[in-house]
């Protein structure tokens, strides 16, 4: 699982006809994740209004392109958790690069 109850989170990896709703930024409700066709989804404490871009067509129903989409909840596996990592975390870009020093060089 990505995300935890309460977390905001971005929304990633859409279908083509629902694209527009990548890089937004939604509040899950303080529940525990539904199980919906097989997959973990998260309830949205706001709902989310997507123009469809495409025909698109899902289990319960058909969006034309042009037509908005609202979506109360979405899969887990959509989201990316935006949350303070803790006091242990370690920034991983850190060792990317050597650090810099604040001696001077000699020359």
């Amino acid at each position: 699982m990505n995300c935890k109850p309460g977390d905001l989170a971005r929304v990633v990896g859409m279908p083509k006809q629902m694209q527009l709703a990548n890089n937004r930024i939604v509040k899950l409700k303080n529940l525990p994740p539904m199980e919906i066709e097989g997959c973990a989804c998260w309830v949205l404490e706001d709902t989310l209004h997507v123009q469809v871009i495409g025909k698109m067509k899902t289990s319960r129903d058909t969006f034309l392109r042009g037509e908005q989409a609202c979506l109360d909840a979405l899969p887990d596996a959509n989201l990316r958790p935006i949350r303070d990592p803790g006091s242990d975390a370690q920034d991983e870009t850190l060792s990317w690069l050597p650090v810099p020093s604040t001696e001077k060089e000699a020359a």
